[in-house]
Parts: structure tokens; sequence; C-alpha cells
């Protein structure tokens, strides 16, 4: 009786062990090893933003839509694996801050807008 509670104990500490050791924070949305770098486009039936990741931390965002709209903004930003930061250069300080969702390699989520690695 007392080797089948020790069986059982160890077990259960195994099933425990297994269970943190798989919910570890980097297999969350692909972990940080994903890297935002590049250009990435959403496109709607009227609007295209284009937003462009340089691997020195800037950025650059154009929104352009078929009502004569053509803004571009730039600065600076910092990405984390799974958060965004963004620092506007265009002279009012504005920060922006936005959870990354990796759908796959090529897509991601950011303000619930998809876009697709161009």
């Amino acid at each position: 009786m007392k080797l089948w509670k020790f069986i059982l104990a160890a077990l259960s500490f195994l099933m425990v062990c297994t269970t943190f050791t798989n919910c570890s924070k980097s297999d969350d949305n692909g972990g940080s090893s994903r890297s935002i770098v590049g250009t990435w486009v959403a496109a709607a039936p009227q609007e295209v933003i284009t937003m462009r990741f340089d691997s020195d931390g800037r950025f650059s965002e154009r929104y352009q839509s078929d009502y004569g709209d053509d803004q571009t903004s730039r600065g600076e930003y910092v990405y984390d694996g799974y958060s965004l930061e963004l620092y506007y250069a265009d002279g009012n300080g504005e920060t922006d801050f936005v959870y990354v969702e990796w759908i796959d390699n090529n897509h991601i989520i950011l303000w619930g807008i998809e876009f697709t690695r161009r």
C-alpha cells in the first residue's frame, strides 16, 4: 500500500511539473523569437495602412484612403516580443502602446486590424 501511495504521489508531482513547464510565457503567441522587422500592410476596401519597422528601432506608418488622405508618421519603437511601444517623432510627443497578436509568421494583429508581411 505504501508503494502504491508513493507511485501515485510521484505521478501527481510529474503532472504538476509538466503543466508548469508547458505554460511558459515564451510559448504564448509563438514566443519572443518572432521579428517585427519588415513591412506590414493592412488593406480594407477604401484604405491602406502600411507599417515599416526597421532593425535600428525606427518605424514609419502610412495611411492612405480613397478619399484623398495620405498621411505618414515616423518615430522610434520598442518591441519586447509581446507588446509594441511607438514613439512618434512629429513634435507632439505622442506615444502608442499596442499588444502584438501573432497569427503566424506573416500575419499579425495590431489595434484589432490584421496586417500581412510584405
